[in-house]
């Protein structure tokens, strides 16, 4: 159908009668000019159309919008979207002119030379994408002094006045009524009444006012590009800030005033009752599974971001608890139909706290969090499961949930159905939820038949552990809740510090195929959730073989899960530029990341130094989070800018070194400065460590909950890259800018860290998989499988996802095989800027898509942009890499691309560079291995190859004789690595002698002519002389 605009500009949009008219509004919303309004309503054949309902238009037809009168809701959102759009002006053309712009990429890398990649330091310019500055087009707008309008006025129609004041310097009083906006009369004395006409439209009107203001609105501007990101992937990545100054601005002033922290006043949102009606959505086609998921994706995506902005309130003490008599931790707020607690930090152990007011801790919350999202991914038939997120926000951990209806209104002994909320005394069980707890146990490997022992000595059979909670709510759902027990306990971690200790899903389920495969004779034995915990059970044989069960799970990790892992680590193409981190291979493989020190003692650092070194890196940040998290939460707010800075001097930094003298000055200095300001606030006291006491503490740390003893050069052989992953994992931002050591000016803020629930499409995933198996098999369907992947990511989630960026990065690749250089580049660049959007320039993935974008530029014989790309992510590599095996593997890639430019003086300095880095790594934490002897082999080869090129042929010679010797040295006689080397060998020296022979021949023509040049001079002195005498004569 096509919808009819009447009243602006007579614009038409076609839309599909598929949607339901609430979707067209949301459409009108996202997409064109009638994001102004809310007070208009569809028209169809004279009648309004109830939006509520499924509508009854016919194919083909035309539906008109209509105007509604304003109110003062709908007006304040008016005057709100107004000033959005002139701060946008982009944003303004893209709706004005409806453009299909969102994709394209504007976003231009500088010229950078070799020598500005080869120091990694902090450089704002390639680190931080510029954001446009926008001219303004007001000097002020904002609500007038005079509001609000009198009764008198309100039943003229009045609802609110407006003060303007123009770029000109004139000022206008702008009254907004039921019928539109129109300057008043207001003069020395104010006046409400009108001066000129109405307008539906404020830009509309302030067009008329302002000539400047028309004349910047049309201005030209650059290409839109969308970056605005879900809340799901606005925060985690993002560590570096500029410096910005603090400028008056009126309507930021407004916005703060008004903020409520996420609670929206015009529509209160039941967050639990929203994702249970979406989740019970039919699913039967395609059309019903996009519609269900496109639900289930704005409520969740909403949530989350009430989620974040609640709980930094609640961090803040904005909001008050619902205890305020319990300890901090034990606080527990409600607010905007969202449940907020606390999770405590216990840095060095994995302790569980028990009894009914016990505070979950970190790793009890990270446990719980991970079954949950697998049971989100299983949606299990008749089980209800909550909203819920995990916000890391200056040193908290904050649990957000929807609200189980009820649970706030009555005693939980009288929710709980199923399990038991004091730690045994008392167990609950309810025969619908026991049924449930089976299906729920199938799919966990987990007993289903378990005896427990209540305070009575009553036994009572339960289907996995009974400290997973059954909570029935009022609206009569089955919920679970505290899922820690879902996972059975990892045996090779014993004791009560340990019993967060659990074995992951993945590793049980690697086991269990495994097993099934091997062994088919014997039975898989389900698992006993409740070994190794405090809860009272019955022992009986059966759960002898599950203990025993359990222990051979706990040896497989040992022996077969982190072997595999390790060859993994090895075969740094799993990991290197790809969206995964360290962290997302050991879950992969099951194996936790309290195995790290484990994996580092097997890791052969002579032959792999650079695992070794990023393993170490890894140790270093998990260790220093919590000292840095800890600091967030002890320092007051005047000081914790100071005593950041000093952290990270202690580390990355130069510490000053006073004398005692200067000691006692600077005491003196600062007791005389705090009796000027003295206040009688006495700010919380927080004892600087110094710099022994820091890596005491990281050392500490460290073994206690990776039994590993940190290496303290990696923070100066990795510097940047253990500053930026540090940041990103508590959160914290600096000015971007080169530096030796760290004041309290370059702390740029504090940012949450969100953890919540992966949303995807089981569809688009199918066809990625499909597509991928196409273009591995040569099969042209290929492209339209990504194609169709393409469409549904962004049907779900819009413009900006991973996902997304994944697709067109494959039919790129696509168009790439195809010899199609220009699809392929611009699908490559599309795919570049989502992941710059969303992870910023350092990142993994974003330097893979350097390369490929670079690649591509190289095949349609573009050097200069191929070469610009490699550079920028060369130094990007750096920054996120340190000084390891990726650096010195870019730099080899950079040489490849000027040897095929035919520049070989070029490539001959990165291969000189790459060598020198291969070196320094491999002397100062590896060693004198095979592995590295052969990456020498290799670059020596190159070098001499490069030296032939350039016509030097015994530096040729000479480097091509080093390799191989090293090469004979490393490898058998039979290797035909030896033959091949010698074979060039032997090329590189008839090159030399061909040269020598040439230079030879060369000389003796040139002593002949030097011969011949003197008999003619003297047969020419000789006739001379003859001439001369037969003039005498």
């Amino acid at each position: 159908m096509r919808l009819q605009l009447d009243f602006y500009d007579k614009q038409q949009w076609q839309v599909d009668l598929s949607d339901s008219m609430l979707e067209v509004r949301q459409y009108l919303t996202e997409s064109t000019l009638m994001c102004l309004y809310q007070n208009y309503y569809f028209k169809f054949q004279g009648k309004r159309i109830n939006e509520y309902i499924e509508s009854q238009i016919p194919d083909q037809s035309r539906v008109q919008i209509e105007l509604e009168e304003f109110n003062e809701r709908t007006a304040r959102y008016h005057v709100k979207k107004v000033q959005e759009l002139i701060n946008n002006l982009p944003h303004y053309h893209y709706l004005e002119r409806q453009k299909a712009q969102e994709n394209n990429f504007n976003f231009t890398y500088q010229e950078l030379q070799l020598s500005d990649a080869l120091q990694p330091i902090i450089k704002p310019e390639l680190l931080i994408v510029p954001k446009p500055v926008n001219k303004p087009l007001l000097s002020f707008i904002g609500f007038d002094q005079y509001n609000p309008p009198n009764p008198q006025r309100q039943f003229k129609g009045d609802l609110f006045y407006l003060q303007i004041k123009t770029l000109e310097g004139t000022e206008y009083h702008i009254t907004a009524s039921n019928l539109g906006f129109y300057v008043n009369s207001t003069g020395q004395n104010f006046d409400p009444q009108p001066k000129g006409t109405f307008h539906h439209n404020l830009i509309e009107l302030l067009s008329d006012i302002s000539g400047q203001f028309k004349q910047l609105l049309s201005a030209p501007q650059p290409e839109f590009q969308r970056t605005d990101l879900p809340p799901t992937l606005r925060y985690n990545y993002k560590w570096l800030c500029e410096s910005q100054q603090i400028n008056g601005d009126f309507q930021r002033a407004e916005n703060w005033a008004l903020d409520l922290h996420g609670f929206d006043l015009t529509s209160l949102r039941d967050w639990n009752e929203e994702l249970q009606v979406f989740r019970s959505l039919p699913r039967d086609n395609m059309i019903s599974k996009l519609n269900r998921d496109k639900a289930l994706v704005k409520v969740y995506t909403d949530f989350i971001e009430a989620s974040v902005k609640g709980a930094q309130a609640v961090v803040d003490k904005i909001i008050q608890p619902l205890n305020p008599m319990d300890t901090e931790f034990q606080q527990v707020y409600v607010y905007n139909q969202i449940f907020f607690s606390f999770a405590m930090e216990t840095p060095e152990d994995f302790r569980q706290e028990s009894g009914p007011d016990a505070t979950p801790t970190v790793s009890t919350t990270n446990c719980d969090f991970r079954n949950l999202q697998i049971l989100h991914k299983l949606d299990i038939p008749g089980l209800s499961v909550l909203n819920t997120c995990l916000i890391d926000y200056k040193g908290r951990r904050v649990i957000a949930q929807s609200i189980i209806p009820g649970i706030l209104n009555s005693d939980h002994s009288n929710c709980t159905q199923y399990g038991s909320i004091d730690d045994g005394k008392t167990i609950q069980k309810n025969e619908d939820f026991h049924k449930l707890m089976q299906q729920v146990c199938g799919r966990f490997h987990l007993d289903s038949d378990v005896t427990f022992f209540d305070a009575q000595e009553k036994e009572f059979q339960i289907a996995g552990s009974i400290e997973v909670k059954g909570i029935q709510g009022s609206d009569k759902r089955m919920y679970l809740l505290d899922l820690l027990r879902l996972s059975p306990r990892d045996l090779n971690y014993e004791g009560d510090q340990n019993q967060c200790c659990v074995l992951r899903f993945e590793l049980i389920q690697t086991y269990w195929v495994i097993n099934n495969i091997q062994a088919n004779a014997r039975e898989f034995l389900k698992l006993h959730p409740a070994i190794g915990t405090k809860v009272n059970y019955k022992v009986t044989e059966k759960t002898e073989k599950q203990k025993e069960e359990l222990l051979k799970i706990a040896q497989f990790l040992k022996d077969k899960a982190i072997p595999q892992l390790i060859q993994d680590l090895y075969n740094q193409d799993q990991i290197r530029h790809a969206d995964w981190s360290i962290s997302d291979l050991f879950h992969s493989h099951g194996v936790n990341m309290r195995y790290l020190g484990h994996v580092i003692k097997q890791i052969n650092h002579i032959e792999y130094p650079s695992v070794k070194l990023a393993l170490e890196r890894v140790v270093l940040c998990k260790a220093l989070k919590h000292i840095f998290r800890e600091a967030m939460r002890e320092a007051s707010l005047n000081i914790l800018s100071n005593v950041l800075a000093h952290l990270l001097n202690c580390i990355f930094g130069k510490m000053k070194q006073d004398k005692p003298a200067d000691q006692e000055k600077k005491k003196k200095k600062k007791k005389k400065n705090i009796k000027e300001v003295q206040s009688l606030i006495k700010p919380q006291i927080y004892n600087l460590p110094t710099q022994e006491e820091l890596w005491q503490k990281i050392q500490q740390i460290a073994q206690a909950r990776y039994q590993h003893t940190v290496d303290q050069r990696i923070a100066g052989f990795h510097k940047l890259s253990c500053l930026r992953e540090l940041c990103q994992s508590v959160g914290l931002k600096l000015i971007a800018k080169d530096r030796s050591e760290f004041t309290a000016q370059d702390i740029g803020g504090i940012e949450p860290i969100l953890k919540c629930i992966e949303q995807s499409s089981d569809d688009a995933k199918a066809n990625i998989d499909i597509g991928q198996k196409y273009m591995n098999e040569g099969n042209p369907q290929a492209l339209d499988s990504f194609l169709m992947a393409t469409q549904i990511i962004m049907n779900l989630f819009g413009s900006m996802h991973r996902d997304l960026g994944s697709c067109l990065s494959k039919i790129s690749n696509v168009y790439f095989r195809r010899q199609e250089h220009e699809q392929a580049i611009q699908f490559q660049k599309q795919a570049l800027q989502i992941y710059v959007n969303i992870y910023g320039l350092d990142h993994p993935i974003t330097i893979s898509a350097l390369n490929g974008l670079s690649l591509y530029y190289f095949s349609w014989k573009k050097y200069k942009e191929a070469f610009n790309y490699m550079i920028h992510a060369l130094y990007l590599t750096q920054v996120v890499g340190g000084e390891g095996q990726e650096v010195y593997n870019q730099f080899t890639n950079l040489s490849y691309l000027y040897s095929e430019s035919g520049q070989h003086q070029g490539a001959l300095n990165c291969q000189f560079e790459a060598l020198e880095r291969c070196e320094t790594l491999y002397k100062t934490y590896g060693g004198d291995s095979p592995q590295f002897r052969l990456k020498l082999c290799n670059y020596y080869t190159a070098i001499a190859m490069e030296h032939g090129e350039i016509g030097d042929q015994q530096k040729a010679v000479d480097f091509q004789e080093k390799a191989l010797e090293l090469l004979k040295k490393t490898l058998k006689p039979e290797d035909p690595r030896i033959k091949d080397s010698e074979v060039l060998l032997i090329q590189l020296r008839r090159a030399l002698l061909d040269k020598r022979i040439q230079q030879t021949d060369n000389k003796v023509t040139a002593r002949n002519q030097e011969d011949e040049n003197r008999a003619m001079l003297k047969q020419k002195l000789w006739q001379a002389r003859q001439n001369l005498k037969n003039r005498r004569i």
